[in-house]
């Protein structure tokens, strides 16, 4: 076994050989063997991985400097397929770009048992009819200015993003020209906006849909001297908080594991809600 296939296991992500040199592959974890919540990337003499579940950023493996140096064959073989690899992800990049705008343009915007199941009932959002006949809430996730993805949730909740689109450091900004605050999901940001609105407080949110866009997105807003509040998820592998220790001036999280702060504007009401972010914002 490979020192690099210990290496991933040794963060629980269940994987038997080297994966293909300079791709993302995806692996069943010990903790959730049915779900593909590992990531790892192999590039010949480094690699990569993360477990999403314990996890906010990925590891770095390098190979042993005392290992026998590769030969000028297999060096030639490992930067083909790294250039192969970076050509094939800007062309998927690209095409999912595309279908977004593509998706984006036939929407209807209207109501969704999704943002009526959050406390949203009159909200409206994108709407896609799946030729399968389901109506799914459309989230479209930018860089920048440009469009790069799309967040799919079905009428149950459930969430999935177009193939091949470049998701790192992509972000839905609900803007009001003011603090900025991140958090992962969309209905969270919607429980943002409504409690910071209910205090009279300007805003700008953004829904980085993953623990780890958080820590990219806060790098770069703390690269920019802006002061970052984060909306962390109390999940169990404290995924959440541990984006927002690493990013945040100051930090929401809720007392219940397993709850957002979406969950906690439905149970205990929106003044609270609009009362707990500004102490918050008042923490330096």
């Amino acid at each position: 076994m490979s020192d690099f296939v210990l290496f991933c296991r040794s963060r629980d992500i269940l994987i038997d050989s080297e994966p293909p040199v300079g791709v993302w592959r995806s692996f069943p974890t010990s903790d959730k063997p049915h779900k593909k919540n590992g990531r790892v990337k192999f590039m010949g003499d480094h690699g990569f991985a993360i477990n999403w579940a314990t996890m906010t950023h990925p590891d770095l493996w390098q190979r042993d400097k005392d290992a026998p140096p590769l030969d000028p064959a297999q060096l030639a073989r490992i930067a083909k397929q790294q250039a192969e690899s970076a050509a094939k992800r800007i062309a998927g990049n690209k095409e999912a770009a595309r279908k977004a705008a593509a998706i984006l343009g036939i929407c209807q915007v209207g109501e969704h048992p999704y943002l009526t199941a959050k406390g949203f009932p009159e909200a409206s959002g994108n709407v896609y009819a799946h030729r399968s006949g389901a109506r799914l809430l459309v989230v479209p996730m930018r860089r920048g200015a440009h469009l790069v993805g799309l967040q799919f949730i079905d009428e149950s909740g459930n969430k999935k993003f177009l193939e091949d689109q470049a998701s790192r450091g992509a972000e839905l900004v609900i803007d009001n020209k003011g603090v900025d605050v991140l958090c992962e999901g969309y209905a969270t940001g919607l429980s943002i906006q409504a409690a910071l609105q209910a205090a009279r407080i300007r805003y700008r949110i953004h829904c980085c849909f993953s623990a780890f866009n958080i820590t990219v997105i806060g790098q770069a807003l703390r690269e920019e001297k802006r002061r970052v509040i984060v909306v962390a998820d109390n999940d169990p592998q404290h995924a959440g908080e541990n984006a927002a220790q690493q990013v945040a001036d100051a930090y929401w999280i809720s007392k219940t594991v397993g709850n957002d702060f979406n969950d906690d504007h439905r149970a205990r009401g929106l003044f609270a809600m609009s009362q707990d972010l500004k102490m918050i914002l008042m923490k330096r």
